[in-house]
């Protein structure tokens, strides 16, 4: 992560990617792997806040990729054990064949793919969130209006939801408005009583 030219992260890791998914198996993209996405996505800042890079030479970066910040992060303590990941959380799809592109190759066509860049997940509503339980990636500790959560997994005790460990997606409309399109912004570690998890909600892109 520590290049002279941030934005150079996605030709970087090209390479090292296509590598850990023959292992792993499924797909690799923007540094995060479909065989383990749900852990993949709760990254977070460790203390400084993280810096957006603006522009990439090779295409846009979503906003769930660590790729897309410049500085440190660490990932949530999730014990995989103990959680039940959301099947409603889904790896983004492409419409071309560019996935199968020699993994040598430094040609990021299919990252500018716009389905390639888009999580499908439903957006559900903060009760009453406490500030210390969400990490957002700008350092502030001020929950943005409008902001919402994607819960990536639930904890599998208790029986109650409302006292279950929601790990989630801080996210907020992509473009400043309520639209179908939202953005993350942060994680957070929170009881179920401040989700509302019984919200009817539609799947979203999450970009």
């Amino acid at each position: 992560m520590d290049l002279t030219c941030p934005e150079d992260r996605p030709v970087a890791i090209k390479g090292l990617e296509a590598r850990l998914t023959q292992t792993f198996g499924g797909e690799g993209r923007f540094g995060v792997f479909s065989e383990y996405l749900h852990r993949c996505l709760l990254w977070k800042r460790p203390g400084a806040p993280l810096e957006p890079i603006k522009v990439f030479p090779s295409g846009p970066i979503p906003s769930w990729s660590w790729m897309a910040v410049i500085g440190g992060i660490e990932f949530i303590d999730a014990p995989g054990s103990g959680i039940d990941w959301q099947p409603d959380v889904t790896w983004p799809l492409s419409n071309n064949k560019a996935d199968d592109m020699d993994a040598s190759s430094a040609d990021l066509s299919n990252y500018r793919d716009t389905l390639a860049l888009r999580l499908n997940a439903p957006v559900r509503s903060l009760v009453d969130p406490r500030h210390e339980d969400i990490v957002l990636d700008d350092g502030s500790t001020m929950i943005p209006e409008l902001t919402k959560c994607v819960v990536i997994g639930k904890s599998k005790w208790p029986a109650n939801d409302e006292d279950k460990t929601c790990y989630t997606l801080i996210v907020l409309p992509f473009d400043g408005h309520s639209t179908g399109v939202w953005k993350r912004i942060g994680v957070g570690v929170m009881s179920g009583r401040h989700v509302a998890l019984d919200e009817s909600t539609p799947l979203v892109c999450i970009q």
